[in-house]
């Protein structure tokens, strides 16, 4: 038969498993985000930089309307990415949209520079990144790692 203290025990176990795995989980989600960005932006094909500028991380709401920065490395936009990733919390509703009214047509295969659904393939490789760096990581008993 189960103790007061034993049980007392197990909900502070659950407790500190359950906390562990909420921060965990944020991490990998901001993970996810952070290599999707690696992998979804370089992938764009750049003349201008436009559409490479044009990728816009949010949370709670999609950005509504293209922007006029030109990013043709394509890094300023990695970095964006990344910090709004960082700031991602278990709850949290993360989108990663792209305003360039042409980039329809480059994710169609437009351009010789990327395959047709090249979008596709960049979240496929950053979300499998980001989970392989976490495998067997979620939770943890110790408070606060």
């Amino acid at each position: 038969m189960a103790t007061s203290r034993s049980m007392d025990e197990l909900g502070r176990r659950i407790e500190i498993l359950s906390g562990s795995l909420s921060r965990n989980l944020g991490k990998l989600i901001g993970s996810v985000i952070t290599e999707v960005g690696k992998d979804i932006v370089p992938a764009t094909p750049v003349d201008t930089g436009y559409a490479r500028g044009n990728w816009r991380p949010s949370i709670a709401a999609p950005a509504e309307s293209p922007i006029s920065f030109l990013d043709a490395t394509g890094a300023a936009t990695i970095s964006r990415i990344a910090l709004v990733g960082l700031r991602y919390k278990v709850g949290d509703v993360f989108y990663l949209v792209n305003r360039a009214p042409y980039i329809g047509s480059l994710i169609a295969g437009s351009s010789p520079q990327a395959p047709v659904d090249f979008h596709i393939a960049a979240v496929r490789t950053g979300t499998k990144r980001a989970f392989a760096t976490f495998q067997g990581k979620l939770i943890t008993e110790t408070p606060g790692a």
